[in-house]
């Protein structure tokens, strides 16, 4: 008889309330934190500019999700059906991308959007750079992170990281975690996965429109077409 599975536990969701992804150096004095904190700021932004492309975020996104269910389905577990949902909503400028792979614990989920940092170790894995977090997560109006394992289910969202990263005048403080309701339906029934939800502010692109893209068809074969084109080059 198999055991029963164990619930995803929602207390461990409390270390990521207010925490900050790039918070270092809290122990310098005033100054020196600042001088601190305005190279990490320009980090950011030349991470930024080295994405120019319009099919970057879903290029990220996509990769993300496919390395984690590379890693899970290398695990061989049992019964186990890959799967990825993507909903373009146009109306709304969001992109979300779902998948059943391996899902994150609380110490990735601290650290992902950190610049340089990485938890792939996976030689067949497709990005292991650690910018293209950074890249979502200050480069647009908000993002949503949602993760579950069999120890740990929760959400965060950051936003703002987009208007932090092109202020130049000190008006916008670096934004930090917030906590939110894990509720992911594509996840119910999944022991693990993530789900990663974008907000792309009207000045910023990609345009969803531009494509002129009304089907979950047309938009298969637009990332179909475009993931190809990146792998030859």
């Amino acid at each position: 008889m198999d055991s029963p599975i164990a619930r995803p536990q929602l207390y461990s969701i409390d270390q990521l309330r207010g925490f900050d992804p790039l918070a270092e150096g809290a122990s310098l004095a005033v100054y020196d934190k600042s001088v601190f904190e305005e190279a990490t700021q320009r980090v950011v932004q030349n991470i930024l500019k080295s994405y120019t492309g319009y099919f970057d975020i879903f290029s990220e996104l996509l990769q993300n999700s496919l390395d984690a269910i590379d890693k899970k389905a290398h695990a061989k577990p049992k019964n186990f059906s890959p799967r990825l949902w993507v909903t373009i909503d146009i109306a709304n400028r969001l992109i979300r991308v779902v998948d059943n792979g391996t899902g994150m614990g609380p110490e990735e989920v601290r650290f992902c959007f950190r610049p340089n940092v990485s938890f792939k170790n996976r030689k067949e894995a497709r990005g292991n750079k650690g910018v293209g977090a950074t890249f979502l997560a200050y480069g647009f109006g908000s993002i949503r992170l949602s993760t579950k394992t069999q120890g740990f289910a929760g959400s965060v969202r950051l936003v703002g990281g987009r208007q932090w990263a092109d202020d130049y005048t000190h008006s916008y403080p670096r934004p930090k975690l917030e906590v939110e309701d894990f509720s992911v339906p594509e996840l119910v029934n999944e022991l693990s996965g993530t789900a990663v939800e974008i907000m792309i502010p009207s000045n910023t692109r990609p345009d969803l429109g531009w494509w002129n893209a009304s089907t979950a068809e047309q938009w298969y074969q637009i990332l179909r077409m475009t993931s190809r084109r990146r792998e030859e080059l």
